[in-house]
């Protein structure tokens, strides 16, 4: 900008002009015309007593012929002269074939250039590759092998866990997304911190993104085509494909059946005509209010399921019939066991790695709780910002240490559930 802008001024001080006023459009591309210095240097030409508009080059003004005319027009009507500082053009017929030239070469250039990116980045997606910045729970990296510099993707170690954990728990069916997004606060899961954003917790908007991003299986969506992605994948198939059904009911008008919980509802729980979730909800008859299962693929109209509203109760002891009638094996049983004691181990685990995250926020928070009154005792941050980050800090400080009690809780009760009799 500063070298383009010199160019202008040695081109008006050769022409004999008096600088009236200067508009840049810093970062904007002028394949647009709709730019804010643009735009505010048209309306300052259609007063009318403006000799010339000196540019640096006729594609930093613009990249369409079509904006070019209409640019053109403008000027011609209020008598003023288009004067470039990088090549030959002014009102003579020569200057202005040169004018009509250079401006069908750079929209060429335009449109080549975009078609050309556009296909490296079409190209790299096809090989697994990552177009741009990497989603919540990944971080770009660059690596140098043999001197070549090349961009990876790999995981993020603070905010995968909680990616990994908002997909599992989505996955049941007993969350909303407002409920999940707080839980996702508490638990410290924040957007990245750049130069000009300071990270924040996500809203409902983004958390939905999140969800229903096939990224997180290892996918990458491009102009609507899914290809197998050489990064690693945050949760299996089998969960991601949970939560967009969990998401897809509700999707329906008006349905609010993640607010009805029923031990018997889950993913396994469902429609013998048509295969799909049950659903439940509530309904109000002349003696009240009842409990229904209804057939979600017939709610949604995606089966032809004429599958009725089943009364709760009589589902529960037509289940409860059932399984009066099983019998189990030896083997059966100690493949229950097993199958428990493995649910036990993964419970544990994760409330292990939660601990070991919480801890470290913890400790985080509270280094950094102790350098902001450090700044302050320096006169380095005045009084009022010490206060308002003193009160976010202490929020994230009792949000820490309450998931740590609840965690502990989780692994005491887990401990009791593995001991034999249990």
């Amino acid at each position: 900008m500063p070298a383009q802008r010199e160019a202008c001024l040695r081109k008006a001080r050769e022409l004999g002009a008096v600088v009236i006023e200067e508009f840049k459009d810093a970062g904007a591309s002028a394949r647009s015309a709709d730019r804010d210095g643009l735009q505010a240097m048209l309306e300052r030409v259609r007063v009318g007593d403006i000799a010339y508009v000196i540019i640096h080059k006729l594609d930093r003004l613009a990249r369409s012929r079509t904006d070019d005319v209409e640019i053109a027009t403008i000027f011609s009507k209020a008598g003023t002269t288009l004067v470039s500082a990088s090549e030959q053009i002014d009102d003579s017929p020569s200057g202005s074939l040169l004018h009509g030239i250079m401006a069908a070469i750079a929209e060429h250039y335009s449109k080549n250039l975009s078609h050309e990116a556009k296909k490296g980045m079409a190209e790299k997606v096809r090989r697994g590759g990552t177009n741009g910045v990497a989603p919540l729970g990944y971080l770009n990296l660059v690596e140098r092998v043999n001197g070549v510099e090349i961009r990876t993707v790999g995981v993020d170690p603070d905010r995968a866990p909680h990616v990994r954990w908002a997909f599992e728990q989505y996955a049941t069916g007993d969350w909303s997304i407002s409920v999940l997004r707080d839980a996702l606060a508490a638990r410290g899961f924040k957007s990245r911190t750049t130069r000009k954003v300071v990270g924040k917790p996500i809203n409902s908007s983004q958390l939905h993104r999140l969800l229903t991003n096939p990224y997180y299986k290892g996918q990458i969506l491009f102009n609507g085509v899914l290809y197998d992605g050489s990064h690693e994948p945050l949760v299996d198939d089998v969960t991601w494909q949970r939560v967009q059904d969990v998401l897809g009911t509700r999707r329906i008008a008006g349905d609010r059946s993640w607010r009805h919980t029923h031990y018997l509802k889950s993913p396994t729980f469902t429609c013998r005509r048509c295969g799909s979730r049950l659903g439940t909800t509530k309904a109000k008859g002349r003696g009240g209010e009842y409990d229904y299962f209804y057939c979600v693929g017939r709610n949604t109209k995606r089966t032809g399921c004429d599958l009725p509203h089943l009364n709760v109760h009589e589902v529960e002891e037509a289940v409860t019939r059932e399984w009066a009638r099983v019998r189990f094996t030896p083997e059966q049983v100690a493949a229950f066991s097993q199958a428990a004691r493995e649910d036990l181990r993964r419970s544990a685990e994760s409330s292990n790695r939660l601990l070991a995250d919480q801890r470290r926020r913890l400790a985080e928070l509270q280094r950094h709780q102790q350098k902001l009154l450090d700044a302050y005792m320096a006169d380095a941050v005045p009084i009022d910002v010490l206060k308002e980050r003193q009160t976010s800090t202490a929020l994230e400080i009792a949000d820490a240490q309450r998931t740590i009690q609840n965690a502990q809780a989780t692994n005491s009760e887990t401990v009791r559930q593995a001991r034999p009799g249990h």
